[in-house]
């Protein structure tokens, strides 16, 4: 059996534009479902789409100089161009010129606006480019809203008297290629409402190859719709310089959810505190790298708010406000947010703060999987902020360099993995490579406080004040292992094989090598021997002797006066 393909009707471009369309020419939609084409054939959106015809701003009068107000003449050429994507059911270009002056640009269902231009806002108090139908819509938990539409090849330029760059309500739209700077407001602001109705194709917003900066209250607001696909973005200096505004913020209000968003090749960075600022779950990052910084406050490179979410490689850094700075911080108890499902495999650089804060998470938080390699050269206390809980897995790999004096709370060089130990008492295990032959081999620690450590001698202390004394120390003593108490760190010396001692590290209880007891504070002895005391054994009053070789009457001495070696009396 031979096939012919159908042929297709032509179109002018003028027919096309002038409508000629309705007046007799093949339309551009497709055929009624099953019935075979016609011998003139029909296009699908499809081709419509890869194809789009085109409308001309200069034909509705705009100058295209940047100075001249074309407002009225690019928001012309879309009506048109969306009257006759409406009609194909397909998307139809506007082409801007080189430059244009604008208040406000209302984009409309089916129409792509492309350059390259550069528009900018010179008056107006609203968005640059919105969508169609934008202050009805805008904040309401509706489907409504245009779609199919796109931003191609655009530098959109606000002013602070404005408000947002670019702020649209509605779904299945793209932005490609565009930069967004000076707004007033945020430099993208997107929306549409919860869940929202099946459509035809999908829901999903494209934003690609796209650069936001230098707008005033921050970079992306991102509200919806779900499933974003977002890749090669680069978000800066949006914002005040404060610790509070994040350069891109997903999620966070009722009447909007943007869940289920992919995110590749994102790096944010500037002077507001915050580079990631996560509020609805579901969200997925590969190869994203955050980096704010400001002059108060404390920074937060990526702050989490919800459960399922995944970020795996890039990095997480601070850049000129390390001593601040906050690497990953899950969970906002005074929030009432919880936090579960969360994997982080990503390095950790220069927040000296802490690498991962988790003071804010709530009791339900268990399933967490970090796996970090740290990089916080200079920072005194730990990488992890908080008490973890219970049940939680994760790992910290910490990676100094070459300058230990640099670490001063390890002394370290090499590696060290710090994994959950005791999750009730909140102590972490810290394994490494040190300097010196003092310094220790292994660390149990809560928070900043060191609860016990193995040396590179091989002594092992429990309960570490200032990394000076232990108030248990197990430790060699020649071929013969031996338990002190209150020993110097540094060289580990005393007289006692066991001793126990109150909280200021004075001995009330000792065991020394040859078999002699101290009692108490005063250091009471009771004493075993061969021959008599007297003159021989120095004691305080009260102490004892047992000589093993006496008498009925010269077995058992007490010290009963005398502070020296004398005073000694047979009972």
């Amino acid at each position: 059996m031979r096939f012919r393909l159908p042929r297709i009707s032509r179109v002018s471009r003028r027919q096309l534009l002038t409508g000629a369309l309705a007046a007799g020419a093949a339309p551009l939609v497709p055929s009624a479902a099953g019935a075979a084409p016609t011998e003139t054939g029909t296009l699908r959106p499809l081709d419509v789409e890869t194809i789009p015809p085109e409308v001309a701003v200069g034909a509705h009068g705009a100058v295209g100089d940047g100075i001249a107000d074309d407002t009225t003449a690019i928001n012309d050429a879309i009506t048109a161009a969306a009257t006759i994507a409406a009609r194909t059911g397909g998307k139809v270009a506007v082409q801007l010129r080189t430059a244009h002056a604008v208040s406000t640009v209302t984009i409309k269902t089916g129409v792509v606006l492309r350059g390259p231009s550069i528009v900018t806002q010179t008056s107006g108090s609203g968005p640059v480019i919105q969508s169609d139908q934008w202050a009805t819509l805008h904040g309401v938990n509706t489907p409504s809203g245009p779609s199919r539409f796109e931003l191609r090849d655009l530098i959109v330029v606000g002013r602070r008297g404005g408000s947002h760059g670019i702020a649209i309500h509605g779904y299945e739209f793209r932005i490609d290629t565009v930069v967004i700077r000076a707004a007033g407001g945020w430099g993208l602001w997107t929306e549409w409402c919860v869940g929202g109705p099946p459509v035809p194709d999908a829901m999903e917003p494209f934003v690609s190859r796209t650069k936001i900066h230098d707008n005033a209250a921050g970079g992306w607001r991102h509200l919806g719709p779900n499933d974003a696909l977002v890749d090669d973005l680069v978000v800066w200096a949006n914002g005040p310089n404060s610790a509070t505004v994040p350069q891109v913020h997903i999620g966070g209000v009722d009447y909007s959810t943007p869940a289920g968003g992919q995110w590749s090749n994102v790096h944010v960075w500037g002077t507001s505190g915050i580079g990631f600022k996560i509020d609805e779950g579901y969200q997925y990052f590969v190869n994203c790298q955050a980096e704010p910084y400001a002059s108060s406050g404390n920074p937060i490179s990526v702050w989490v708010r919800n459960s399922h979410v995944e970020w795996y490689g890039g990095r997480i850094f601070s850049n000129g406000a390390e001593d601040r700075a906050v690497g990953l911080k899950l969970g906002d108890t005074s929030a009432g947010v919880v936090v579960d499902e969360v994997t982080f495999v990503t390095k950790i650089e220069q927040c000296l703060a802490g690498s991962v804060d988790v003071s804010g998470l709530g009791v339900d938080t268990s399933r967490l999987h970090l796996l970090i390699e740290e990089n916080a050269p200079g920072r005194t206390g730990g990488p992890v902020v908080g008490i973890m809980p219970s049940g939680v897995t994760y790992s910290i790999t910490h990676t100094i360099g070459a300058s230990p004096s640099r670490y001063s709370g390890y002394q370290a060089i090499g590696q060290h993995t710090i994994q959950a130990g005791d999750p009730a008492a909140a102590a972490l295990r810290v394994q490494g490579y040190y300097t010196g032959q003092s310094g220790p081999l292994q660390q149990w620690r809560q928070g900043q406080t060191t609860l016990a450590e193995v040396l590179a001698t091989g002594a092992f202390g429990i309960g570490v004040a200032a990394n000076v004394a232990y108030a248990l120390l197990v430790k060699a003593l020649g071929d013969a292992p031996a338990v002190v108490a209150a020993a110097t760190a540094a060289t580990g010396r005393t007289t006692g094989v066991l001793s126990v001692t109150d909280s200021t590290l004075t001995p009330v209880f000792q065991v020394l090598k040859d078999g002699t007891l101290l009692l108490g504070r005063s250091g009471i002895k009771d004493l075993v021997g061969m021959g008599s005391p007297e003159g021989v054994v120095t004691a305080p009053v009260g102490s004892t002797y047992r000589r093993t070789d006496g008498g009925a009457t010269t077995t058992l001495y007490v010290k009963t006066s005398g502070s020296g070696n004398v005073g000694w009396t047979a009972k």
